[in-house]
């Protein structure tokens, strides 16, 4: 009796470690292919929009060499332009207008082949999931929300 219990339990933690280290590489595929169809609707499921403008707005900042916490006027001006700006750029639909080229999911890791997320693909510890672009570098990011992945983070070189 304990062999068969033990069996299944060993069935049920391995089917569930294998949908873990799945997840990320499914998520990519999937928001590729909806990408691919211009779906907007299937898109907004796979990315945390709220975490990619923060993130752009991170990026923002320190390439314009702006300090983490604003102190004058001009730099408090220039958050709020840039904040703006991201709230209209960052939508499923101007995510689906730039990454309906192949091209560009590409040179953001995105792909609809298993194989290709695998080799473009990195674990940061067991929360976090990196694709990088051809040249190696960092290019969007996944997190785990729940049961399922997220792209929390793109960076556009």
């Amino acid at each position: 009796m304990f062999g068969k219990i033990g069996s299944l339990l060993f069935i049920l933690v391995t089917l569930a470690g294998g949908a873990y280290v799945y997840g990320p590489y499914a998520t990519t595929t999937s928001l590729t292919k909806a990408l691919e169809a211009e779906d907007a609707a299937a898109v907004q499921k796979y990315v945390d929009f709220d975490a990619v403008k923060a993130s752009f707005s991170d990026d923002f900042a320190k390439r314009l060499n702006l300090p983490v916490e604003k102190k004058s006027i001009g730099e408090m001006i220039v958050g709020e332009i840039t904040a703006g700006f991201l709230r209209q750029l960052v939508s499923p639909d101007s995510m689906v207008l730039a990454l309906k080229d192949a091209e560009h999911r590409k040179n953001m890791g995105l792909s609809s082949s298993v194989s290709d997320v695998v080799v473009h693909g990195n674990w940061i510890g067991l929360e976090k999931f990196v694709l990088n672009n051809p040249d190696g570098q960092p290019a969007t990011l996944l997190e785990r929300e729940g049961f399922g992945w997220k792209v929390t983070g793109l960076r556009v070189n």
